[in-house]
């Protein structure tokens, strides 16, 4: 509608291409993701934006069985991860961004059914633009309800939030509010002194006390407690 180019990948039993800007594949299968991405390259239609919808539906609306969290994962945290892994393995010279929306994943107002199996996403995006510079990715939580028109207003406040630049990587999105994540300085009291656990000349033994850790614990304990040590090599 905006007059952007889209192509639109479903989750199916396997991977298929319906013609070049719909395609199938099945969550969790890397083989399929990278079949996927080999055809995006042949129509040179690698996206420089993703936005990753499959963690917004209910269980049953996406085919699956309720309790299966391990097919919860694949259409979540390893279809994410698969997509990441065989982009990076060619990626394009311009910077790509990968936009999570879920539903379920964040605690805002207290109130939301959570899904815990969702919110395993939230740390693989932050590691991803950690891992690849070109890479960017941010997670957006959403709400659905039932009632008539909520789905359509939550589509144009995501439609909003996608197209505007920001450098929020967690927002999550309750009714007309827009919440984001921030981390606030604590000031930590002085602890107390600590007790001493090492002994005035003990005994100790170290396994593995011939490798760089080993030697340099036995080094401390030498230095620090006048320490009697027994070193275990293989």
């Amino acid at each position: 509608r905006i007059g952007q180019d889209v192509t639109v990948i479903t989750p199916a039993e396997k991977f298929s291409c319906l013609d070049s800007s719909n395609y199938t594949v099945q969550p969790g299968n890397r083989g399929d993701m990278a079949a996927l991405f080999s055809e995006l390259r042949k129509y040179k239609k690698v996206p420089n934006s993703i936005l990753h919808l499959w963690s917004t539906k209910p269980s049953e609306a996406i085919g699956l069985r309720k309790g299966t969290e391990e097919q919860e994962m694949d259409y979540g945290f390893y279809s994410i991860l698969q997509l990441v892994q065989v982009l990076s393995e060619d990626m394009p010279a311009f910077p790509v961004e990968v936009i999570v929306v879920t539903n379920g994943a964040q605690s805002v107002t207290g109130n939301e059914a959570l899904r815990p199996y969702r919110s395993a996403v939230q740390g693989l995006c932050r590691i991803i633009p950690q891992e690849l510079d070109r890479m960017r990715c941010r997670t957006i939580d959403i709400q659905l309800s039932n009632q008539t028109g909520s789905q359509e207003a939550v589509a144009e406040q995501l439609l909003t939030e996608i197209n505007v630049s920001t450098s929020e990587p967690v927002v999550a999105l309750r009714q007309n509010g827009r919440w984001v994540q921030v981390f606030e300085p604590v000031v930590i009291d002085e602890p107390n002194p600590p007790d001493q656990y090492l002994r005035e000349q003990g005994v100790y033994l170290i396994t593995g006390g011939f490798g760089k850790i080993g030697l340099l614990l036995s080094r401390y304990l030498a230095q620090s407690v006048g320490a009697r040590l027994i070193l275990i090599g293989r």
